[in-house]
């Protein structure tokens, strides 16, 4: 071999040499930056539940500021919420602003027709904190249903189907009117809890017993007598996301059901340190997300493009449309770190 070429050989093995030593150190430093950043997220995990232990003791006080605990029942009329004896409603609860080591307690046995979409401001070391109160052992439920109160409110339209108008609320009791497409119906319920969802995307596609079909104010249902007859108490749940969480929060203890759309979601665009844990998300999805393609959707807990450092734990998740606990997205700035999903029951869930 000549001497130039011996040259060649030497520097094309020195050049592999070094990017083989490149190599291990990029593999180093990534299984070190890995090793500590799984630590700091086991960390956060420990730290978010050591918040929610701290917060059913006592609450610590923050600087310069008083520390309040709210309450909240179904037939509360206090502007205020902070005496026990005195509680407020739901609505007013969604008028308020909260801030870090604060409380809001939700009346055990009680039922709220409505959403939760508190304004929050808290911080990782300072969280805020939604929970329930009162000696019963029910969970306080959150419901978007809207109930039936007058069976006469059928009309009969044509041959074996029946109508109802949706827009007269005098028919009904619940939730109300809503923000947020309140005739796109997800599924109806009866009095004994059982689930009627063969929606259809046109009126003359009704076939079988128990189909409904929505157009504009109006649900149009296939059957062969007045449908209170044979549902008894009907809920109608139609397109609401029930509860929207913020960042640096806990939220345990609630039984949240019947909405057409999403059980939980997340309020803002950014979400971290979220503790959610001992609750029920049952009954939800069903509505049409896209009319021109009928697609129907419904998670139990949604969290979009981007969530970081949350935890699901002890929760019972079932009868959901689509999918019972989801991290998903739609852009390419999507962002996902360190969500736990862990020790929950997940039943009848796609």
């Amino acid at each position: 071999m000549s001497y130039n070429k011996k040259i060649r050989v030497r520097r094309i093995m020195l050049l592999v040499s070094i990017c083989i030593a490149m190599l291990l150190i990029t593999i180093f430093i990534e299984n070190y930056q890995n090793k500590k950043r799984t630590i700091e997220y086991k960390q956060k995990i420990i730290n978010l539940q050591q918040a929610n232990i701290n917060f059913s003791k006592n609450n610590t006080e923050s600087d310069n500021r008083e520390i309040k605990t709210y309450y909240i029942s179904a037939d509360g009329t206090s502007s205020d919420g902070t005496d026990i004896n005195n509680p407020m409603s739901l609505k007013v609860a969604n008028q308020k602003k909260y801030y870090g080591n604060e409380k809001v307690l939700f009346k055990r046995g009680d039922i709220f027709y409505g959403t939760i979409n508190f304004d929050v401001e808290a911080t990782e070391e300072e969280m805020f904190y939604i929970g329930t109160y009162g000696e019963n052992e029910e969970k306080p439920i959150i419901s978007g249903a809207n109930i039936l109160v007058n069976n006469s409110a059928w009309v009969y339209d044509e041959e074996k189907i029946y109508k109802i108008d949706l827009a007269n609320y005098s028919n009904f009791s619940g939730i109300g009117k809503t923000y947020w497409e309140p005739y796109n119906i997800g599924f109806l319920e009866d009095e004994k809890g059982n689930i009627y969802g063969k929606r259809k995307k046109s009126k003359e596609l009704l076939e079988d017993e128990n189909d409904f079909y929505c157009e504009n104010n109006y649900l149009y249902m296939k059957s062969t007598i007045n449908p209170s007859q044979k549902f008894g108490k009907i809920k109608f749940v139609s397109r609401n996301n029930l509860v929207a969480v913020s960042s640096n929060t806990i939220l345990t203890g609630l039984n949240i059901q019947d909405t057409g759309a999403h059980g939980i979601v997340k309020k803002n665009d950014e979400l971290e340190n979220v503790y959610i844990h001992d609750c029920i998300i049952q009954n939800i999805g069903g509505s049409v997300q896209t009319a021109s393609t009928f697609t129907r959707y419904g998670n139990g807990i949604e969290f979009w493009n981007k969530a970081e450092n949350t935890l699901i734990e002890r929760c019972i998740i079932r009868n959901i449309y689509d999918g019972g606990y989801t991290v998903q997205g739609n852009t390419v700035q999507i962002g996902f770190f360190n969500n736990i999903c862990s020790d929950n029951i997940f039943i009848n869930c796609i």
